[in-house]
């Protein structure tokens, strides 16, 4: 029997309806839930107007508790999908544009050590100076020294950058390895001299 044969009464507006028309619920024995999507829809929109802060809340603790599986899912549509997702994010973008910038200022502002290393990253990869071996810890290791170089330069009021002992122009390597934490102007002294 194809799930398209198979009729469900709803609950709410107790119209019998094609099981398509029912969100997934695996704790009933027919595997969808008892009042179709159409009925569903209306009454989270009853259920938001009526206490908008309790309906939030309890979205975020889904979102929270199923963190791991969502992003899950998310990064699988991706995939499968990325001219569908760059469309969205370009569409999205584009009715969203102060928004959107707002928000990628403000990450870069809360998370400048990151952000910081994300570009350095980038420079690097610009020298071909990232070594092929470079694992995800040599990655997390980098990125912690430049966030403990943004820590340093809040707490002393003193500007610390992330320094490559052998600078990348010079063949220096972007690894852990070959950084150290200068305060910006012993950084800026050093340029890209190399003993």
């Amino acid at each position: 029997m194809s799930s398209e044969t198979v009729m469900i009464i709803c609950k709410l507006c107790k119209e019998t309806k094609t099981f398509e028309k029912y969100n997934v619920a695996r704790r009933n024995t027919t595997g969808r839930n008892t009042v179709c999507k159409a009925c569903m829809k209306i009454s989270n929109k009853k259920a938001y107007d009526a206490n908008p802060e309790k309906e939030i809340a309890r979205c975020l603790k889904y979102y929270n508790k199923n963190r791991e599986a969502r992003n899950l899912y998310a990064d699988a549509q991706r995939e499968l999908y990325p001219e569908a997702h760059a469309a969205r994010a370009a569409a999205y973008y584009k009715g969203n544009r102060d928004a959107c910038r707002e928000s990628s200022a403000k990450y870069r502002r809360e998370n400048r050590g990151v952000y910081t290393a994300h570009a350095a990253k980038r420079r690097a990869r610009r020298f071909n100076a990232t070594p092929e071996h470079t694992n995800e810890l040599d990655t997390q290791i980098t990125k912690i020294l430049y966030v403990i170089a943004r820590g340093l330069s809040k707490m002393n009021r003193i500007e610390y950058h992330v320094d490559h002992r052998k600078p990348l122009v010079k063949g220096g390597a972007h690894h852990w390895m070959n950084l150290q934490i200068l305060t910006a102007e012993e950084n800026l002294k050093k340029g890209a001299k190399y003993e």
